[in-house]
């Protein structure tokens, strides 16, 4: 039986509907459009025998969305969804704001090592010498967990209320700067919209821009 630990480290439940070619090249255009540094190969293969070769088994490597390796993110086109895409491309919005705004960035690292999801994946790691393989450090633990707390939205991460209301603000200045980089209208609710939606509205700013 899967813990709840091994359902977060895995990501949210994969949905029955996948992207289609279409969306799944406009999403890559956006991305790479939005953040020149990062490159977006939507390839399995590829994804897989990277995840092999580090140290991941072929069924786990399978198993995986998406992953960001240096400047590069590879995206497992088979179980991305046309679910929203601010949780299933959480990796991706993590990586901007790490660029673009560090010291935002800083603030949800310092945050989550307080939370459940970081002691859940740190004793996760320590009983899997496959996921140590990848996670070697202190820091690249803090932003696995902080990539799924994103990702996993409505989730009460802490028990504490005062740092759950600075979790929940926290994620609210995320969002606002993901809108802020795509050119969304500040009051858009990114968290609830479907793929073709989130396409739809940020093309017009971002892939013409």
């Amino acid at each position: 039986v899967e813990t709840e630990a091994e359902r977060r480290f895995r990501g949210a439940v994969l949905s029955q509907t996948g992207i289609s070619p279409e969306d799944l090249g406009k999403l890559i255009a956006l991305l790479t459009k939005a953040n020149k540094n990062v490159k977006v190969i939507a390839d399995k293969a590829k994804m897989v025998a990277l995840l092999i070769e580090k140290g991941l088994s072929p069924e786990q490597a399978n198993q995986v969305k998406g992953v960001r390796i240096g400047d590069t993110v590879y995206i497992n086109p088979e179980l991305a969804t046309v679910d929203t895409p601010i949780h299933e491309f959480a990796h991706i919005w993590g990586e901007l704001c790490k660029k673009q705004r560090p010291e935002l960035w800083k603030r949800g690292l310092t945050l989550i090592k307080m939370s459940k999801y970081y002691k859940e994946l740190v004793q996760r790691i320590s009983e899997n010498p496959e996921l140590s393989n990848l996670y070697k450090t202190d820091a690249q633990i803090r932003e696995e967990a902080l990539i799924q707390a994103i990702g996993e939205r409505g989730a009460t991460i802490f028990d504490d209320n005062k740092l759950q209301l600075m979790w929940n603000n926290w994620l609210a200045s995320f969002d606002n700067f993901i809108k802020k980089v795509l050119g969304l209208p500040m009051n858009t609710d990114i968290t609830k919209m479907k793929l073709s939606e989130f396409l739809d509205m940020a093309a017009t700013e971002v892939l013409t821009g």
